[in-house]
């Protein structure tokens, strides 16, 4: 999991060696809450400053693993140009993996997001969206990522009844902006 913040998967999910790669602070905050002697499953918890180290040179010991890469609620914070430098390190240094990642559209960030309390507190915070208007997913493909399934966050929050909107009614009058925000599965062979 790279940049995964306070998520708590590896508490969570019953399987799997665990990897998270995070913020010094982000880290240390986890490591008082969630003890890595506490998780029920391996977890190995690696601190990086994103800014002044090599993201590469923390994933070399996992390179030709083929392992499931998590990058959650991160994408929306970086350029293109980081986005692409992103993706080239999962590729070179890693190899073949699977990657799973949250992609949002321009237009579901300007007709939902942009107006949300969530994204109001979230830019009060300093924390700004950044070049919506790029296509994450084809900069993936042209890396040669293969899409292997898109999930809808919002049609799975409507199926779950955290949106008070039926499915069925999404699908058919909202086919765009219902896929706007979903979860990716990629695949990347080398």
């Amino acid at each position: 999991m790279i940049g995964a913040g306070l998520d708590s998967r590896a508490f969570r999910l019953p399987h799997g060696n665990w990897i998270e790669v995070d913020e010094p602070g982000v880290i240390d905050y986890k490591n008082e809450v969630l003890p890595v002697s506490q998780c029920p499953n391996p977890l190995k918890r690696i601190s990086i400053d994103f800014e002044k180290e090599e993201l590469g040179e923390k994933l070399k010991p996992f390179s030709n693993s083929n392992p499931v890469i998590v990058v959650e609620g991160v994408l929306m914070y970086l350029t293109q140009a980081q986005r692409a430098t992103l993706f080239d390190t999962l590729a070179k240094t890693i190899g073949s993996h699977t990657l799973l990642c949250d992609l949002m559209t321009e237009r579901f960030f300007d007709k939902i997001a942009k107006g949300s309390e969530m994204y109001a507190a979230l830019n009060k915070s300093g924390a700004h969206f950044i070049d919506m208007t790029a296509s994450v997913s084809k900069l993936l493909q042209d890396r040669g990522y293969k899409t292997l399934e898109v999930i809808s966050n919002l049609l799975t929050a409507s199926k779950f009844g955290l949106v008070p909107i039926p499915r069925l009614f999404l699908k058919l009058f909202f086919p765009r902006l219902s896929m706007g925000y979903s979860v990716y599965r990629f695949e990347y062979q080398g």
